[in-house]
This record gives C-alpha cells, structure tokens and sequence, in this order.
C-alpha cells in the first residue's frame, strides 16, 4: 500500500474509522516498517551477491520467484533461485 492510500484511508473525509482503529493501524505499519528495516539490514550483510539480490527482490521488492527468473532471462529457473536462497539460509541458521 501507497503512502497517499494510506493517508486517505486514516485521513479521508470518508474514513468511518475510529480514532481507535486509525492508532492501531498505525502502531502496525510502525512495526512493519521496523520489521522490514531489520530484514533490510540482515540482506545487506549477505557477503554473496547473487544470494543478496535474490533475497532483495524477494523479501523486499515483493518479486515472485518467476519474476525473479525471467528478469534474469531464465524464466524456468524459479525453484532454482528458491532453493539456493533457502540453502543459504538454512547454512546460516546452522552457524549460530
């Protein structure tokens, strides 16, 4: 969602939410956002960088793993880049 969607739904003339609902939503995205920054940061220590950009598009971008593939002009290679990116992290939730 958009930063003008959801200011128009927090803000609109036409938002039946309470005051109540509107702080909740807003606690939410707060903690989203943190959530993301966390998982932002923990990417970008990834020392491999074809591992890094699959877990950028993926987690961050939103990208499918078919979209992932046909950007890299192997469109039927998704499982591929699904499995190196789940190997690499299964090897780095062993180490600690």
């Amino acid at each position: 969602m958009t930063d003008s969607a959801i200011n128009s739904v927090l803000k609109g003339k036409n938002s039946r939410l309470s005051a109540e609902a509107k702080s909740f939503i807003l606690a939410e995205l707060a903690q989203a956002l943190l959530e993301r920054d966390r998982i932002f940061n923990f990417i970008q220590k990834i020392e491999n960088e074809e591992v890094r950009e699959l877990a950028l598009r993926f987690y961050i971008n939103g990208e499918s793993w078919e979209e992932i593939a046909r950007a890299n002009g192997q469109p039927g290679h998704a499982t591929s880049y699904r499995v190196q990116l789940h190997r690499y992290l299964k090897s780095f939730t062993n180490q600690t």
